[in-house]
C-alpha cells in the first residue's frame, strides 16, 4: 500500500503541475490577445482573433451544446466570402470574450486548489522514497555484469554514424520502386497524417478500457519491477484511483508537444536473463510507463494496418506460382473438392507469412499482448 500511496501522491502533483502550466500559456494566449484587440479597429478581424485564441487556448473541460452551435456558426459567418453587414458583430464578439473570461475564472480557481494542496503537502510529512531492492550498485558488479553495461553505454551514448543519402535511396528504392508502389506510397503517407491529426484532436485518449489495456499490456510484459506491477494491480482494483490516473494522463496526452523526460534522468536497471545475459530496463514513472505504453500502441496498430495495406496493394512482384486447371482437378479428383487451392503450396507459405512473420513487431490490436 507504500508504494500506491507514493504513485498517487505523484498523480495529484502531476496533476497540479500540469494545471498550473496550461494556466500560465492560457493566461500569455488571453494576455496576448488583448493586445491585439486594443489595435484592432475592424469587428470581423476581432471576432476572428477571438474565435482563433478560443480554439488554440488549452481549455478546461466543458460540456454545453448551446456554446458549441454559437461557435460554429460564427465559423460558418467568418468562412463567407461576403460576410453580412447586418450581423451582430459586437454582441458575438462580447459572448466570446465572456467565454475566455469564464475559462480563465476556472483555471483562476484551479490554480488556487493546487497552492492550497501545495501549502498542505509542505506541512505534511512525505512518504519516504521506495528504494527498489533490485537496483544494482556499480561497484558490486561482476566481471561480466559491468562489461555488458559498458557495452550498453557505448550504444546509447554515442551517435552511430549513418549516411543518411544511401538510406534514402534505399527506402526510395523499395518503396517507389514501381507506379502501383509509388500511389500506394502517397495513400499510406496521407493515412498516417489522417490518424496523427486525429490523435492531436481527440481531447479524450484515456477511457476506463484503455486505461485497462494499458495495464494489462504493461503487466504481460516484464518492463516493470515488481513493486511497480503491485501498484497497477492495485490501481486497476480501484475505480478511485482509476479515475484520478485518467484525468492525469489525458492532461498529459493534451500537452504531449511539451512533453519531457524528467530533468533528474531516468533510472536504468540491469536484470540478469536466462543463459546469464544480463539486459537493461528502463525504471520510469508509471505514468511515463503507461503514457508511453499508449502512444506506442496506438501507433503500432496503426502502422500494421497501413503497411499491411500497402503490401497488399500489389506493390511488390510476387513469387507465388498459380496452379494450372488440370492440376487441380487432379488433386479435386484423388482428394475431393475442398477449398481454392489456386496457388499451390507457395500460395500457402505466403499466407502463413503475412499471418505469423510480416511486420511481427508490430501490433494488430490494442489489446494484443505483445508479439
Amino acid at each position: 500500500m507504500e508504494a500506491l500511496s507514493l504513485t498517487l501522491w505523484s498523480v495529484t502533483s502531476s496533476k497540479a503541475r500540469q494545471v498550473k502550466r496550461q494556466a500560465t500559456r492560457f493566461d500569455e494566449g488571453r494576455v496576448a490577445l488583448y493586445h491585439f484587440l486594443d489595435c484592432e479597429p475592424n469587428r470581423t478581424k476581432r471576432l476572428k482573433a477571438i474565435l482563433d485564441a478560443y480554439n488554440d487556448l488549452p481549455l478546461m473541460p466543458q460540456t454545453n451544446t448551446t456554446r458549441d452551435k454559437f461557435i460554429a456558426g460564427i465559423e460558418q459567418f467568418l468562412a463567407r466570402t461576403v460576410p453580412d453587414p447586418c450581423a451582430p458583430l459586437a454582441e458575438w464578439e462580447r459572448r466570446l470574450t465572456g467565454y475566455i473570461e469564464a475559462q480563465y475564472l476556472k483555471y483562476q480557481h484551479a490554480t488556487l486548489y493546487t497552492d492550497i494542496l501545495k501549502e498542505w503537502r509542505d506541512g505534511t510529512d512525505e512518504p519516504e522514497t521506495l528504494i527498489d531492492d533490485s537496483s544494482v550498485e556499480i561497484e558490486d558488479l561482476s566481471q561480466s555484469k559491468d562489461s555488458y553495461r559498458q557495452k550498453w553505454e557505448g550504444y546509447v551514448f554515442n551517435a552511430l554514424e549513418t549516411d543518411q543519402n544511401v538510406i534514402a535511396e534505399w527506402l526510395q528504392g523499395f518503396f517507389e520502386s514501381t507506379q502501383a508502389s509509388t500511389k500506394a506510397l502517397e495513400k499510406l503517407k496521407a493515412d498516417v497524417a489522417d490518424f496523427e491529426k486525429a490523435m492531436e484532436e481527440n481531447k479524450e485518449h484515456f477511457n476506463k478500457t484503455t486505461l485497462n489495456w494499458c495495464i494489462w499490456g504493461l503487466l504481460r510484459s516484464d518492463l516493470l519491477t515488481d513493486d511497480k506491477r503491485g501498484v497497477l494491480t492495485s490501481i486497476e482494483q480501484d475505480d478511485d484511483a482509476m479515475s484520478d490516473v485518467m484525468d492525469d494522463l489525458n492532461m498529459r496526452m493534451n500537452t504531449l508537444d511539451r512533453w519531457t523526460w524528467p530533468a533528474e534522468g531516468v533510472a536504468a536497471e540491469q536484470r540478469r536473463q536466462v543463459g546469464s545475459k544480463y539486459r537493461i530496463f528502463h525504471d520510469e514513472d508509471l505514468m511515463d510507463a503507461l503514457l508511453l505504453r499508449y502512444v506506442g500502441v496506438k501507433w503500432s496498430v496503426e502502422m500494421s494496418k497501413r503497411l499491411t495495406a500497402f503490401a497488399q496493394a500489389h506493390t511488390w512482384l510476387s513469387r507465388v506460382n498459380t496452379v494450372s486447371d488440370g492440376d487441380r482437378r487432379r488433386r479435386e479428383l484423388f482428394l475431393g473438392p475442398g477449398k481454392d487451392h489456386a496457388s499451390g503450396v507457395s500460395g500457402q507459405r505466403l499466407k502463413t507469412f503475412e499471418a505469423d512473420f510480416f511486420l511481427s513487431q508490430l501490433l494488430r490490436h490494442e489489446a494484443e499482448v505483445d508479439r
